[in-house]
């Protein structure tokens, strides 16, 4: 099968999962569920990549269940201790006998599964199996369907005949946010900040990536966001910041900017971002302060501090 060849299953709650089976290219075997409306942002991420940036937001960003087959040696410790628990004992020889099942949620470390996640996966896994099926007999049965057009299987029993499955264009969309704009709650502050001059051809470069290392704060962890703010001509790093993966980050952006207009004696011209949500928040607040947001799909200020840090800590 390939990674495209998409099927929809909906658990009792009537959340849709995404199910990809990975196998066809030879590196990694198994199976992704992806979760509802934010999974299948992740999934729609992974098919348009298009060069790091987007394969760094593809793995954070990640929202449902793998299960990965491979062998004992790859499994952590805790998953190899309750494989010795359950008794589990594959057959002499076998290869790929080791599953590896860990729950994904964005931003946080890959972390192994609940009970209501198992039995999910119980249920979900021969539905797979049966569409892996229905594909073998008929090999062509999505070629030329629009690339969110996927069929809605049924999770027990046989599945229909294949001119009577049941395929829909999927666009579920996660939980929009509350609309919203960066606010300063302090009057004499506003007041001080709305009297700084506009800075006539200062622009500033503002994002976050995510760092790779998990971070361990009293709770699952978490890779934390590495935010950003860089003068755009010079290249000069004005604000570097770590934010909890579970943090208000455009609040951050917001701080952090008011923060460098009062140390810049300044309010910049223009604010570059290559995040359409950023720019959402950010784009009514400098227009009441006489700047302006742009969007662009790349600041190499922020890509070359990324390489860096990257080869810095080994990942490049």
């Amino acid at each position: 099968m390939s990674d495209s060849d998409i099927a929809v299953l909906a658990d009792a709650s009537g959340q849709p999962w995404f199910a990809s089976v990975l196998g066809a290219a030879g590196q990694v075997y198994g199976l992704v569920l992806y979760r509802g409306g934010g999974g299948l942002g992740t999934l729609k991420l992974a098919m348009n990549a298009d060069g790091p940036a987007d394969w760094e937001e593809v793995r954070f960003a990640q929202d449902g269940l793998t299960v990965w087959f491979g062998p004992k040696s790859e499994l952590s410790k805790e998953e190899r201790d309750r494989y010795a628990v359950l008794g589990y004992k594959p057959a002499r020889g076998a290869r790929l006998a080791w599953p590896s099942i860990l729950d994904h949620r964005p931003g946080l470390v890959p972390w192994p599964p609940d009970a209501d996640d198992v039995a999910w996966l119980a249920e979900a896994l021969p539905a797979v199996m049966r569409f892996a099926e229905l594909l073998r007999a008929h090999p062509g049965l999505a070629d030329e369907r629009p690339q969110s057009e996927f069929p809605l299987l049924p999770v027990t029993g046989p599945l229909p005949d294949p001119a009577n499955l049941e395929w829909r264009l999927w666009d579920v969309a996660p939980k929009a946010p509350a609309p919203r704009t960066v606010r300063v709650n302090d009057p004499a502050i506003e007041t001080q900040l709305r009297a700084l001059p506009v800075s006539a051809g200062v622009s500033w470069d503002v994002d976050w990536f995510y760092l790779p290392e998990g971070v361990v704060d009293g709770g699952r962890p978490y890779y934390p966001k590495c935010f950003q703010v860089y003068e755009t001509r010079s290249g000069l790093c004005l604000a570097t910041e770590l934010v909890n993966a579970t943090d208000d980050i455009f609040g951050q952006a917001g701080s952090q900017l008011v923060r460098l207009m009062f140390q810049s004696g300044g309010i910049p011209q223009r604010v570059q971002v290559r995040r359409p949500e950023l720019q959402a928040v950010l784009q009514p607040w400098m227009a009441s302060l006489g700047g302006r947001v742009r969007l662009t799909d790349r600041l190499k200020s922020v890509e070359a501090a990324r390489r860096s840090m990257m080869q810095f800590m080994g990942r490049a």
